[in-house]
Parts: C-alpha cells; structure tokens; sequence
C-alpha cells in the first residue's frame, strides 16, 4: 500500500508531533506500507489512477 499525509517534519514544524496520538509516518513505516514524502507543504498524491485528471 502507497499512502501519504503529513510527516513527522511537517509536524515538528507547527509544533504538534507531541500533541498526537500517534505519527502518520512511523505507524505507516512500521506496518509496513511505503509512506512516501515530498517536501514540506508541496503536494503529494500517490495512487492516482492513469489518465486521471490532476486535482
């Protein structure tokens, strides 16, 4: 499975890592799905099907 969200970078940056419950990037990365990153706030959409319309 491909997913992505914000990652702990992104978190530590607004300064709510603590705050959660738990991290969307090492619960994913230790269940053994491919969490997969891009820079901070640039958009990240995996899965799309082909020919798809982006948006």
């Amino acid at each position: 499975m491909n997913l992505t969200g914000f990652k702990n970078a992104e978190d530590s940056e607004i300064e709510l890592l603590h705050p959660l419950l738990f991290s969307l990037e090492d619960e994913s990365n230790g269940s053994g799905a491919k969490y997969v990153p891009k820079a901070n706030r640039e958009a990240n959409v995996v899965g799309r099907p082909p020919g798809s319309s982006p948006g």
